[in-house]
């Protein structure tokens, strides 16, 4: 089942979240909504021009939060890579 989402609800919820009243939380809201939906940049063209350029900071702050677990789960497995391999004895 294909499931259609109204993009004029959701610029409506992120403009009201980014030009609203300043909580962290909505931030880190507006920051799952683009992860949850997969918006870049041509989504600002849906947002009115006042929330542009808090839109592209969220955008931005997705991508180092992404490119951040990327680097953990990179480091996770060579250490764990390297856990497996047997150690040689010491001397």
């Amino acid at each position: 089942m294909v499931q259609l989402f109204d993009f004029d609800r959701l610029a409506t919820l992120i403009e009201l979240k980014l030009t609203g009243r300043r909580r962290f939380k909505d931030i880190a809201e507006v920051i799952d909504l683009i992860r949850n939906h997969n918006l870049d940049e041509t989504f600002q063209e849906k947002l009115h021009p006042s929330a542009h350029y808090d839109y592209l900071k969220c955008l931005e702050a997705k991508r180092r939060e992404d490119e951040d677990e990327r680097t953990q789960d990179e480091t996770f497995e060579q250490m764990m890579r390297s856990k497996s391999q047997p150690q040689p004895p010491p001397s």
